[in-house]
């Protein structure tokens, strides 16, 4: 009678390790993450046997260690701190090396297999189990069970544990795939050469890359989890399409809008936008793609400056060629009959004004052919430095007159420039004479030059007046001026020269604040190297 009552308890009790065995398979198979895995497969383990600490460790195999995965029973994070196993050294290693199970019974009476011991941190170890996780014959880590009573653990414990713990292989196995494919998909997301913003069905942002953040100025991580309309990316009752996308189903592809940077500044973006669906096609978010496009707006302003020149330049220079052959001859006439001594005073000052006036429209025709002449020759180069002492001698006494400070912030003594003297004095002078007439009385005008790697890049700004927004745009242009005699042909001709030397020249102002005109101009390389 007692061998059968022994029997049927013994079955009672496979039965109902089966059922916990069974029912934990079937939860690890629904788990979403490695905490869910371990936290069921501890929870098993408790369920047969007895135990104080468990241990779940992955293999790397290149570095050919064990690394600490999850634990129960002793503080994670200390663990990990400490020197790993490596494979064949130790109990734990050897079970690696081996793939197969170990059993002691009881580990501070163990001669011949030693069990590293944390006496002041973890609890002792006397019982203790390491079972290898492997799946389709590969290691991929193993399971250490212990506790400090002796004596606790046998070769059926193991079995049990055994085959749980080859479904946590499979799952790890998994889950470290998944983890590398995350990766590779957020890689490829952050090394996107375009801004990307991705909200939820919440409209918070989920997705905030680098580019977004270099286009945007901000931290991304501070951004992700927040409402969209919460930031400050744009205008009170601006569009934000992403969301438009969002809310009415409605995708855009490279539509032109802005967002506002962390210096509160426009940029012009191109954006493209998308809706989020899951496996079931419901609507789960919106995506939204930009690009920073300022430079793009740059190169069109630049192309249609250089259209509208190229007209302007054809006309001007069948005028000046008209004006010019019947010039000729009234300065000469002038000029000879100024020097006749028969000529009373009233008739000499009357062709003095004659003589006067033609040299005048002569210089305003030179300017006028700025626009016409060819491209520089090969070989002409400038000291930048050197010509702004030139040109500041002419101009520190107004400025010194007008109480206008002048800084110049250089790197380098030598900053040689693809640019001949004469036309580099034109740009520096005609700066000049702006940024006085802007600034009136008492103000400040700082040159910095900076040394790029193929460019040599001047900021000339002041702290005049300021130019309107509307106006920007159309300082470049000739004949357009806002001063009361100006001819509007100073900027056009700066703007002239630098380009035919294959620089640029950009305008930025802010009315009341000051003007800065940044030009950047090719270095002359070859004669860093003589």
């Amino acid at each position: 009678m007692n061998d059968n009552y022994d029997e049927h308890r013994i079955n009672s009790e496979s039965v109902v390790h089966l059922n916990f065995l069974s029912q934990a398979i079937d939860d690890i198979s629904k788990s979403k993450s490695m905490e869910e895995i371990s936290d069921i497969i501890f929870d098993f383990i408790s369920s047969i046997i007895i135990y104080q600490m468990a241990i779940i460790y992955v293999i790397d195999y290149e570095k050919n260690e064990l690394e600490v995965l999850s634990a129960r029973g002793s503080n994670l994070n200390h663990m990990k701190k400490r020197v790993k196993f490596k494979v064949g050294k130790g109990v734990v290693g050897w079970v690696a090396q081996e793939k197969k199970a170990v059993i002691i019974k009881d580990a501070l009476k163990e001669e011949d297999i030693k069990v590293r011991q944390h006496f002041e941190i973890d609890p002792v170890i006397c019982s203790f189990m390491a079972i290898p996780l492997i799946t389709s014959n590969k290691l991929i880590g193993i399971l250490s069970i212990s506790s400090p009573e002796p004596n606790l653990y046998n070769a059926r414990d193991a079995q049990l544990i055994s085959i749980i713990a080859s479904q946590a292989a499979a799952l790890i196995e998994i889950n470290k795939l998944l983890i590398r494919a995350q990766k590779f998909s957020d890689n490829i997301l952050e090394c996107a050469n375009s801004g990307i913003i991705a909200i939820n069905d919440k409209t918070e942002i989920v997705v905030f890359n680098k580019e977004a953040e270099r286009i945007t100025g901000y931290d991304g991580s501070h951004f992700i989890g927040e409402k969209l309309t919460d930031l400050p990316l744009k205008n009170e009752d601006d569009r934000y399409l992403i969301l438009e996308t969002f809310l009415n189903e409605k995708p855009f592809t490279e539509f032109e809008t802005y967002i506002v940077n962390k210096d509160n500044i426009k940029i012009p973006i191109s954006v493209s936008t998308s809706i989020l669906e899951d496996e079931n096609e419901q609507k789960i978010g919106a995506t939204c793609i930009f690009r920073d496009i300022s430079k793009i707006k740059m190169l069109q302003e630049q192309v249609s400056r250089a259209e509208r020149l190229a007209v302007v330049g054809e006309c001007m220079a069948g005028i000046a060629h008209e004006i010019r052959n019947p010039l000729l001859p009234i300065r000469t006439a002038a000029s000879v009959l100024f020097k006749k001594d028969t000529l009373d005073v009233k008739d000499k000052k009357l062709i003095k004004i004659i003589y006067d006036e033609s040299e005048r429209l002569n210089d305003f025709i030179n300017n006028l052919m700025y626009f016409v002449r060819p491209a520089l020759k090969e070989g002409e180069y400038a000291n930048i430095l050197v010509v702004f002492d030139d040109i500041f001698e002419l101009v520190k006494y107004k400025c010194r007159n007008h109480k206008i400070k002048v800084t110049v912030i250089k790197e380098s003594e030598n900053m040689h420039v693809k640019l001949s003297s004469d036309r580099l004095k034109q740009v520096f002078l005609n700066l000049f004479l702006n940024s006085i007439d802007a600034i009136g009385s008492e103000g400040e005008i700082t040159i910095t030059l900076k040394e790029r790697k193929n460019d040599i890049e001047l900021i000339f700004s002041d702290t005049g007046c300021g130019i309107p927004e509307d106006d920007i745009k159309r300082v470049f242009d000739p004949f357009y001026t806002s001063k009361e005699n100006g001819t509007g042909l100073g900027l056009s001709i700066i703007n002239n020269i630098t380009h035919n030397a294959g620089g640029s020249v950009q305008a930025f102002s802010e009315v009341g604040k000051g003007t800065e005109f940044k030009i950047t101009l090719p270095k002359a390389e070859d004669l860093y190297y003589l």
